[in-house]
């Protein structure tokens, strides 16, 4: 690449950068399934009648499934396990409730559940992804509550990682004044913290800045969070999914995966 080119293309990307920064709402992330999958399974009643808040997340979810069953990311393999295991769990509690569908979409949500990849070819030891340890036994316990059980020939590689990290955590250092990095993952912490208790590390209503972390969080919560729903709100209509449906990993970031370039 002749210079001339190469200070163009340099001066553009510097150029974006600064857009970005100049905006409130803007996302430079690519759009994650996990994440999505997790706005899809929130609901909320209203006069008593309970319905998907999100149905345009489980839309961008199902049209999304590889016809192996598996979710495609751009990241680790890991990445991809859980990305699976979410929207399994998405398509699950959206199967076991069907009523709370606002609309008249049906899915062949059987046929897609059964062609879920499995966890066959994972190398635990060699794993990377933030938090995996966490995340996916959290994942797996949450499906076989739906009655999805897997089974692999490294998981209780996984199990034996997972008990080492939670030995050396307590969970109820998330009740205190101190941010702590788990508040980004707060969705592998279902059934094992009082979610309540979480409510004052949100930042404009998000906590951490993680559209699944925020999901988990207004799930769980004892009373509503009108904060959180309009964060994710946000996350779809301004993040990098435009409105589809889909959000990313960290909303919002004005230049991450640009600066990386």
């Amino acid at each position: 690449m002749d210079p001339a080119t190469l200070q163009q293309r340099a001066e553009s990307i510097l150029r974006r950068i600064l857009e970005g920064c100049q905006k409130s709402s803007n996302d430079t992330c690519t759009v994650a399934i996990c994440d999505t999958a997790w706005v899809a399974m929130v609901s909320k009643t209203t006069d008593g009648h309970s319905t998907w808040l999100f149905p345009e997340s489980f839309d961008f979810v199902i049209r999304n499934q590889n016809d192996d069953g598996s979710w495609t990311t751009n990241d680790s393999s890991e990445d991809g396990i859980l990305s699976t295991l979410a929207a399994l769990l998405a398509m699950k509690r959206h199967a076991n409730q069907p009523d709370l569908t606002p609309t008249q979409k049906t899915y062949d949500l059987d046929t897609r559940m059964a062609k879920a990849k499995e966890l066959q070819l994972w190398d635990v030891g060699a794993s990377v992804c933030i938090a995996f340890e966490l995340l996916v036994p959290a994942h797996l316990s949450m499906l076989q509550d739906e009655g999805i059980a897997f089974d692999f020939p490294q998981k209780s590689v996984l199990m034996n990682v997972r008990a080492k990290k939670l030995a050396r955590l307590d969970p109820s250092s998330l009740y205190g004044p101190q941010k702590h990095t788990l508040l980004y993952s707060l969705e592998g912490f279902v059934g094992k913290i009082n979610f309540d208790k979480v409510q004052h590390h949100l930042t404009l209503g998000s906590q951490m800045g993680s559209p699944s972390s925020t999901a988990a969080y207004l799930m769980n919560c004892s009373s509503w969070d009108i904060g959180a729903e309009n964060y994710l709100r946000d996350a779809i209509a301004n993040g990098a999914g435009h409105g589809c449906g889909g959000v990313t990993g960290a909303y919002p970031t004005c230049i991450f995966e640009i600066a990386w370039v």
